[in-house]
């Protein structure tokens, strides 16, 4: 069932036949070229905590487009997203998570912290540096720089503060697919909000790009943030 209003067409409702859910709802979203799917957490799973149930789980290896899970119970206080955490590394797997973070920042007027976990080999300074200030032209912008595990250390920046993280899919599978990887696996056992990992490569991006942001995050310039 479509809906249309004034020059906007909204899908509201449809059914789609397929042997499971989580068929039914990639399929669905390869035909209507989705920038996202968006599941909650199991009934079962406890309140205020993320838990990710067999659909989430076939989704996150291999959706074509980004995979948005809500914790059980989650209610916003507000439309949209005020504070978002982005984890950050030198891949283009991280750069699609910042084009994200990037676009919901400048849609919603939030602040955005990047967030990079580093162990005793990283050179990425100069990498961050250049993605923040990218990042600063669009959005308000913060940024931590920490070490240890990942995981922790992005769920430590985002607790109490954030009410959305968004991160990358694994450095390696088919290119516009997620691929869930230990850190995101991570963070979706244990997260108290909603949490975006996005594919790398997607043709479809969750948030369209305009004006500013698209000049500053075109593809061209991708491999050089």
């Amino acid at each position: 069932m479509r809906v249309v209003s004034g020059e906007d067409e909204v899908t509201t409702g449809i059914v789609v036949r397929a042997a499971s859910v989580a068929q039914g709802l990639q399929a669905f979203a390869e035909e209507d070229d989705a920038a996202a799917i968006v599941v909650g957490s199991p009934t079962r799973a406890p309140s205020g905590g993320l838990a990710v149930g067999t659909v989430a789980q076939s989704l996150l290896h291999g959706s074509p487009c980004a995979v948005a899970l809500a914790p059980s119970g989650y209610s916003a206080s507000a439309p949209g997203f005020g504070r978002i955490v982005v984890g950050y590394t030198d891949s283009d797997e991280a750069r699609a998570a910042l084009r994200v973070a990037a676009g919901l920042g400048e849609a919603y007027g939030a602040t955005v912290r990047v967030v990079s976990v580093t162990t005793g080999s990283d050179t990425r300074g100069d990498e961050l540096d250049r993605s923040l200030r990218r990042l600063a032209a669009i959005v308000r912008t913060e940024s931590r720089v920490v070490d240890g595990d990942p995981a922790r250390r992005l769920l430590e920046q985002a607790d109490g503060w954030a009410d959305l993280i968004v991160v990358g899919s694994r450095g390696y599978g088919p290119a516009r697919q997620v691929l869930v990887g230990s850190v995101s696996a991570a963070l979706l056992a244990t997260a108290r909000v909603p949490v975006v990992v996005t594919p790398r490569a997607a043709e479809n991006e969750l948030v369209g790009l305009e004006g500013a942001t698209a000049s500053l995050w075109s593809d061209e310039e991708a491999a050089s943030l």
